[in-house]
This record gives structure tokens, C-alpha cells and sequence, in this order.
């Protein structure tokens, strides 16, 4: 089974994946900050997502590891 762990206390399964997206919200404005996270939608129609950082570096890092793990034979 493909999956990824988030935050060492959520797995997010990565098996009939259609689209992963990485989210960029907020403004920037100091009451509504960048936040950042990764939205995977399934085949079912379903969606999953992340957790949201502030830090659009980690969140590429998550994107990165779910197109690696997708990837991977």
C-alpha cells in the first residue's frame, strides 16, 4: 500500500490517487498569514488533505515525498 505519515500521528493513503495539489491560502496580511498544504482527491471523488504550515518550504517537502512515493515502482 502506498501512504505517508503526517506528523508521526496521521497516515494519509496514497493508493487510486487522481490529483495532488499543493494549496497556497491566506493573504499574507498579518490577521490572515500564508498557510500552506497539500490536497490529494482520489478517484472516488473523495479528498484528503495535510496539515497547513506557515512554511511553504515544508509544505513543498510534503508535495515532493507524495510525487516520489507516487512515482516510486
Amino acid at each position: 500500500m502506498k501512504a505517508i505519515m503526517v506528523n508521526n500521528n496521521r497516515i494519509l493513503s496514497l493508493e487510486n490517487v487522481k490529483e495532488v495539489e499543493l494549496y497556497e491560502g491566506g493573504t499574507g496580511a498579518q490577521r490572515n498569514p500564508f498557510r500552506y498544504g497539500v490536497i490529494i482527491s482520489y478517484m472516488n471523488g473523495e479528498q484528503s488533505s495535510s496539515d497547513t504550515t506557515s512554511d511553504k518550504e515544508k509544505a513543498k517537502g510534503w508535495f515532493n515525498k507524495i510525487f516520489e512515493i507516487l512515482t516510486a515502482e
